[in-house]
C-alpha cells in the first residue's frame, strides 16, 4: 500500500518535476530586494517538498539512482535542489554545497548561500519539513505543520533543533561547522556518503516524506529487509508558518 502509494506520487509529479521553475524569471533579479529574493526561494523549497519527496527506496534496494526528480535521500535532494538553484538566481548569491552533522556524524548535506553579507543555510534533504532560509548569524524560530524549529550560533558552529508535537522540549536536529569547506571535500564526502561506516540513521529502513496540501506526512519502518516490522505512519498539519524574529 506505502509502495503503491509511493509509486502513484512519483508518476504524478514526474513533468512538473522535470520542469521546476522559480516563480520569478532570472531577468527580473537585478535590482530585487533581499525580502524577495527569500520570498522567492522558500517558494522553491515549498514546491520541491510538494514533489520530491525524500526516500530510501533507492537505497534500500541498491537502485543506482542518484540526484533525480524522482527524489531520494538528504544529498541527492540537495544535490538537485542546488542544480535549480545554480541555474535559476543570480550568481552573486554564491550557493555552495555544505556537510553538516547529525549525532555527532557528518552524514548530511545542507546549501549555503550569501545575501546582502550574511550567510544562510537551506537544509533541502532533510527527512523534516525546514520550510525557511535560516540565518547563521542569528538566532531564529519557526513553525511548519505544528513542528517548531530553533537555531542558534555558537562560536564557529551553528546548532538547529527540532520540536516534533509528540515532543515534550527541543531536541538536537543537526549541527553545521561552518569553517569553509572546499568543493573538492564536500564531492569526495558524497560520493563516499553510504560507507558502511558512517552508519547512516536511516540505514536498511523505509522512510518516505512529503508534503501535500497543508499536511506534512512522514513514514518509517525500521529493519525493513530482515523482518516484518509494522510502518509507523504520523500527519503533521498546520494552515500557516510561524516566522522567527
Amino acid at each position: 500500500m506505502v509502495i503503491g502509494t509511493f509509486l502513484k506520487s512519483l508518476f504524478r509529479n514526474r513533468d512538473r518535476n522535470r520542469t521546476m521553475k522559480a516563480p520569478i524569471s532570472s531577468g527580473r533579479f537585478p535590482g530585487v530586494s533581499g525580502q524577495k529574493l527569500v520570498a522567492a526561494l522558500e517558494q522553491d523549497i515549498d514546491r520541491f517538498w510538494r514533489e520530491t519527496p525524500f526516500h530510501t527506496i533507492f537505497l534500500l534496494y541498491g537502485l543506482p539512482v542518484e540526484n533525480s526528480p524522482l527524489g531520494g535521500t538528504c544529498t541527492d535532494r540537495a544535490v538537485l535542489f542546488y542544480n535549480h538553484l545554480k541555474a535559476t538566481y543570480p550568481a552573486s548569491l554564491n550557493f555552495r554545497l555544505h556537510r553538516a552533522l547529525i549525532k555527532g556524524k557528518e552524514t548530511h548535506t545542507v546549501i549555503l548561500l550569501t545575501l546582502e553579507n550574511h550567510t544562510y543555510m537551506i537544509d533541502i534533504g532533510a527527512n523534516w519539513p525546514v520550510m525557511k532560509l535560516i540565518p547563521c548569524f542569528k538566532a531564529f524560530t519557526f513553525r511548519a505543520f505544528g513542528i517548531r524549529f530553533h537555531s542558534e550560533p555558537k562560536g564557529n558552529l551553528l546548532k538547529v533543533f527540532m520540536q516534533r508535537t509528540e515532543d515534550p522540549a527541543f531536541q538536537d536536529f543537526l549541527t553545521i561547522d561552518m569553517t569553509p569547506q572546499s568543493a573538492q571535500y564536500v564531492d569526495t564526502q558524497i560520493r563516499q556518503r553510504f560507507d558502511p561506516e558512517n552508519k547512516l540513521p536511516f540505514a536498511n529502513g523505509f522512510r518516505y516524506a512529503v508534503v501535500h496540501g497543508n499536511s506534512f506526512y512522514f513514514v518509517k519502518q525500521d529493519d525493513t529487509l530482515s523482518q516484518d516490522r509494522p510502518f509507523s505512519v504520523r500527519t503533521y498539519t498546520e494552515t500557516s508558518f510561524e516566522m522567527g524574529k
